[in-house]
């Protein structure tokens, strides 16, 4: 117990891991205590501080740290400088900008802020990463497997229904022209489906996911 209130205190994610186990059930909470066993859980840590670990368009052979090169300031929603997801007041979230604008590196940046906050389980995932040859939502699950989660589908949909997770999805112009529309359609069925998900999704203006998202 003493454990789990430190790790609240001090921003780390074994605090929601542990609410997480305890609201599951039956097969549901031995799958999940398996996916976020110690071992696991320190390879996903592990995977987001590897997102704060990005190369520059000035210094492209060199890997920086985010926290060396991001602006806090340069981003603002409502007026308002945004560090943490839950300050967006709102569960769903598109980022516009045209190219160099900066959207992944604040994507990033929220995400790593996000992960010392104790208030949701960040996971980044970039729309280009994806093969497409599966739905939207077995794409994210094999995403999530190479981050060190490993889901099933009743896993997937506990930790979508849980209103502990926030997915930062980078980069849907990147999607192959001839996938977007349906991968569109897909992410707003997620959305439907799990109305306690949280997700950031980045994109350029003329990708069509302004009507979607």
């Amino acid at each position: 117990m003493l454990d789990t209130i430190i790790n609240k205190a001090t921003g780390g994610l074994d605090g929601l891991v542990d609410d997480l186990v305890k609201a599951a059930s039956g097969k549901v909470k031995e799958k999940i205590s398996e996916v976020f066993a110690i071992e696991k859980l320190k390879f996903f840590k592990e995977n987001i501080e590897r997102v704060g670990q990005v190369k520059t368009i000035l210094n492209p052979d060199s890997i920086v740290s985010l926290n060396d090169i991001f602006f806090d300031k340069a981003v603002s929603f409502d007026g308002h400088n945004i560090d943490t997801f839950s300050q967006f007041g709102k569960k769903h979230i598109l980022v516009e900008g045209g190219p160099g604008q900066g959207k992944s590196l604040f994507l990033r940046k929220i995400c790593i802020n996000e992960s010392k906050s104790s208030s949701y389980i960040p996971i980044f995932i970039e729309f280009r990463n994806l093969k497409y040859e599966k739905s939207l939502k077995h794409e994210l699950i094999s995403a999530l497997g190479e981050l060190g989660v490993t889901l099933d589908i009743s896993t997937f949909d506990y930790l979508a229904k849980s209103g502990k997770v926030v997915l930062f999805l980078d980069g849907f112009d990147e999607i192959p022209n001839e996938k977007r529309s349906k991968t569109a359609r897909e992410l707003e069925n997620i959305v439907r489906t799990f109305s306690d998900l949280r997700i950031v999704v980045s994109s350029r203006p003329d990708s069509g996911m302004g009507s979607s998202f």
